[in-house]
């Protein structure tokens, strides 16, 4: 019963999306099923869908395979079955339909877009017409500098854009990738390295923009702005998979994938600003948006008062007096959920938390 509550709260966040961008391919279909009828919310859909799925299904829904390894097969035409067997949820026993794909035109779909728009296509359509359920995919891919697909237009790669400092020009780059990606059925594009470029020996210099977190900062919202737009469900906009996280870049002894030494004096003031410039310019976005994701937990001792000191925790010594929520996390979330837009929680905790409130008034929380 934990397992398959916690997988009800995971599939939500999946299930939203996918709901949210493929809306009109339901419109005329809803017959009595609740969850296709685009009149009614999306919390009010999830929830219907929900009740309808089985674990298999749940599961299917969760998986999302990158067709750089080798999971769906080893050359492009077994890969491109691959795809088909497991979009109809037939690929893996216990594995149901399932919920998308990651770099499908990059890897095997080579012919240009005409070939990707209509396999794509292919895909949604047995998504929708050869399960039980109908569940559209959501279908990812790259954007370092355009989209990632043959027949794409090629932008310089990230230096190179970095070095104009313009800012005009880095939001029209990115609003053309985003153009071309949904024009073949991409809903998402990731690798938009955002992070400062500090060592000359990382693997993904290429990708970075600058050495510097103000001009990263400008450019994270300049690609928020092209790319995503005010809204992901423009027709020729997409979400911004902004990448790869706080601090990667400088990893020890110039590792992309190690551990990192940085104070937290240095990574408040190199590496989180273009993260925090990039979330600031999307709030715009997220007011129009179907859903509200709220992302809290135990972080107190990192907490500063009006001038800027740290209060630390609740207990003598940074212990924990309590398991409530720390500071105002539960008032934010509170007002979230106060505006009637549907709401996920995301807690980030190592540790049992208290959250009483939040469990009885939102539907959809997700453990991190």
């Amino acid at each position: 019963m934990k397992i398959t509550t916690q997988i009800n709260r995971i599939i939500i966040i999946v299930l939203i999306l996918i709901i949210g961008i493929n809306q009109n391919i339901c419109q005329g279909q809803t017959g009595n099923q609740l969850y296709l009828d685009p009149r009614q919310s999306i919390e009010q859909r999830v929830k219907d869908l929900l009740s309808k799925m089985t674990l298999e299904e749940k599961i299917g829904q969760l998986n999302m395979p990158a067709l750089f390894t080798k999971d769906l097969g080893e050359s492009i035409e077994e890969k491109m079955e691959g795809c088909k067997e497991f979009t109809r949820g037939t690929y893996e026993e216990g594995v149901g339909p399932g919920g998308g794909f990651f770099s499908i035109p990059d890897k095997i779909l080579h012919k240009g877009p005409r070939q990707q728009a209509e396999f794509i296509n292919e895909l949604q359509w047995i998504a929708r017409e050869e399960t039980r359920l109908g569940i559209p995919l959501f279908i990812i891919e790259e954007g370092t500098h355009g989209l990632r697909a043959s027949g794409a237009t090629i932008f310089p790669e990230g230096l190179a854009i970095g070095s104009t400092w313009n800012m005009d020009l880095v939001e029209e780059i990115y609003s053309t990738a985003a153009k071309e990606a949904r024009s073949i059925g991409v809903h998402q594009l990731f690798t938009l390295v955002i992070e400062p470029n500090r060592d000359p020996r990382l693997g993904r210099n290429m990708e970075t923009y600058s050495e510097d977190p103000y001009l990263c900062s400008r450019i994270a919202e300049s690609i928020i702005a092209g790319a995503q737009g005010e809204g992901i469900s423009s027709e020729d906009k997409v979400i911004a998979g902004l990448c790869h996280f706080p601090g990667q870049s400088q990893g020890t002894g110039g590792f992309e994938r190690g551990s990192m030494e940085i104070s937290e004096r240095q990574l408040r003031e190199v590496f989180l600003p273009p993260w925090e410039a990039g979330i600031k310019k999307a709030k715009k976005a997220a007011g129009k948006a179907d859903v509200a994701i709220v992302v809290v937990g135990e972080n107190e001792w990192r907490t500063v008062d009006n001038e800027e000191n740290s209060v630390g925790t609740n207990g003598e010594g940074k212990d924990i007096a309590n398991l409530d929520l720390t500071g105002l996390q539960e008032e934010l979330i509170k007002a979230v959920h106060s505006t009637g837009t549907p709401t996920i929680v995301v807690l980030i905790n190592g540790r049992p938390l208290s959250t009483r409130w939040t469990a009885e008034n939102v539907p959809a929380i997700l453990e991190a």
